[in-house]
């Protein structure tokens, strides 16, 4: 026990009792006032890039920030990023353009030596999410648990962020790239943060790349673009979502649908007429950001392809972390798992006959109307009330392995491949047992938010795994300190062959075979 405890503080950032200072001169000569609570010094509401407003909508971000005269206060939260209502309109259709800023959070002294930093990507289905997310996202308990530099960011959504309309831009050389906006946003917040994060005593040399769901999805996304491959150091990622599941599997077909639901907003809102006497991007540019937000309605959202939605496509399959003709970040830590129930919490959110098939016969129809005929019959095969129990535990489970699980495996695969070391968790404790473990249900454990877990047990699983995390992020490997009695093995790859971590309460965490063995009903849903 002694040993343990010196180590942990061996490895513990050192700091000096100076207080960290709360006025801070960015490289651009702009000038931030911090504020502090009992945990941290925190940087609220910074602009990484001019606001994507006027004629700036629809065009890569503009970086750098221009800079401001006078000292900018930096103690309050900014606006949200506008994004449309989804899963049955139970999130509200609100937000603002002008939202691309993000969050520090740091110690409250100064270190001795330049500290790691932890980006974090917040999730959302790239229709919603924020860098506050009802304080979860604070990471001031994190900063002073670990000694390092937390940033939250903001980035494009819905529409603003995800519309595959090159015809907005025609004269622009890459004209595509319109239809992912959001991961360009992504990318000049991480080369804001290499150009400033030392004024903050951050090491831009060890920065980690964490995310989840739609968060985690760009983190992958990010490993497969060579263009942010100097920006990061690691990666964390958090049940990972890259895009609907349904009947366009392929990526010509993805991107080809994005293409018609583009021309249909752009008709919508009254740009499509060929008697209009502006183009069609001075139109587009000139409606109001809330009619482009509501003008096409988001039906079931997020998971499923079966009406309008927003997510990253691309017209080539170089950028699909999934797909074999992508090339990934070679050499990278990588640490990367899931829930053991993704698909839970749609029984909160989501259209009942969607959910609920109580008959066989409910369930042959939901299956081939999402995935077509020709699948459907050997996902039956695989998932249904035999297997699972019930009709809607089957479908659960096709669903968060088709749209998390199994895309997870098949990018760990690659990844190994390419000479990666990789550490894969499946998450297995329940806050509310009603619910299962759901989709971020993990988020209060990582994020070190003791008032959200009702039980010693819960916050002591909370502990563990942000001792674990904090570890990888400070040296690319879970392992050393004494955490934990077990040895996190490097993955395989190849569901049902990998070592996975199972997280669960009352110290049962362990090394097991992966439970998830129904991947090859999937392996040929990338091309």
């Amino acid at each position: 026990m002694i040993g343990t405890v010196i180590l942990l503080l061996l490895f513990r950032t050192t700091h000096s009792s100076t207080p960290a200072p709360t006025v801070i001169t960015l490289a651009n000569n702009s000038t931030l006032q911090g504020g502090t609570n009992t945990h941290a010094l925190f940087f609220l509401n910074i602009p990484y890039v001019n606001p994507p407003t006027g004629k700036d909508r629809w065009q890569p971000p503009s970086y750098p920030a221009t800079p401001w005269s006078g000292v900018r206060q930096a103690t309050e939260r900014g606006n949200t990023c506008m994004g449309p209502k989804v899963l049955n309109k139970k999130t509200a259709s609100t937000g603002h353009e002008d939202c691309l800023t993000l969050n520090i959070y740091a110690p409250l002294e100064t270190p001795d030596a330049p500290v790691p930093v932890v980006v974090f990507i917040p999730g959302g289905g790239y229709m919603a999410g924020n860098a506050w997310e009802d304080g979860v996202y604070n990471c001031s308990a994190l900063a002073e648990t670990t000694g390092m530099i937390y940033v939250v960011l903001q980035y494009r959504l819905g529409a603003f962020g995800f519309l595959a309309a090159p015809q907005i831009n025609p004269d622009t050389k890459d004209a595509d790239s319109i239809s992912y906006l959001g991961i360009q946003d992504q990318q000049a917040a991480l080369q804001w943060v290499q150009d400033n994060i030392h004024v903050f005593q951050g090491d831009k040399s060890q920065v980690t790349l964490w995310g989840q769901s739609a968060g985690g999805g760009s983190v992958l996304l990010h490993l497969a673009m060579e263009s942010s491959w100097n920006l990061f150091h690691r990666c964390v990622v958090e049940s990972p979502y890259l895009r609907p599941i349904g009947n366009a599997s392929t990526n010509m077909e993805r991107w080809q649908k994005a293409l018609v639901q583009g021309k249909t907003l752009i008709s919508t809102v009254g740009c499509g007429n060929s008697n209009n006497t502006v183009s069609v991007g001075e139109c587009m540019r000139g409606t109001s950001a809330e009619t482009i937000n509501d003008a096409l309605k988001v039906d079931q959202g997020m998971l499923f392809d079966t009406s309008n939605n927003w997510y990253p496509v691309f017209p080539n399959l170089t950028s699909s972390p999934d797909s074999s003709h992508s090339i990934l970040r070679p050499n990278t830590s990588v640490l990367i798992g899931n829930n053991m129930n993704e698909s839970n919490m749609l029984d909160m959110v989501e259209h009942v006959r969607l959910l609920f098939p109580i008959s066989t016969e409910e369930l042959e129809k939901l299956v081939v109307e999402l995935w077509g005929e020709d699948k459907a019959s050997v996902i039956l095969q695989h998932y249904n009330h035999t297997i699972d129990g019930t009709n809607g535990k089957a479908f659960f489970a096709m669903v968060s392995d088709a749209a998390i699980n199994c895309p997870i495996r098949t990018v760990a695969q690659r990844l190994c491949h390419s000479g990666s070391q990789v550490y894969q968790y499946v998450f297995d404790a329940a806050v509310l047992p009603e619910v299962g473990v759901a989709h971020a249900s993990e988020l209060p454990f990582v994020f070190d938010r003791d008032y959200m877990l009702p039980t010693k047990s819960l916050i002591e699983l909370s502990k563990q795994m942000v001792g674990l995390w904090e570890h990888f992020e400070k040296t690319g490997n879970p392992n050393g300190g004494g955490l934990v009695p077990w040895k996190w093995p490097n993955a395989m790859g190849g569901a049902g062959s990998s070592k996975v971590v199972v997280f669960r309460t009352n110290n049962q965490s362990a090394v097991t075979l992966d439970p998830f063995n129904r991947c090859f009903v999937w392996s040929n849903d990338i091309e």
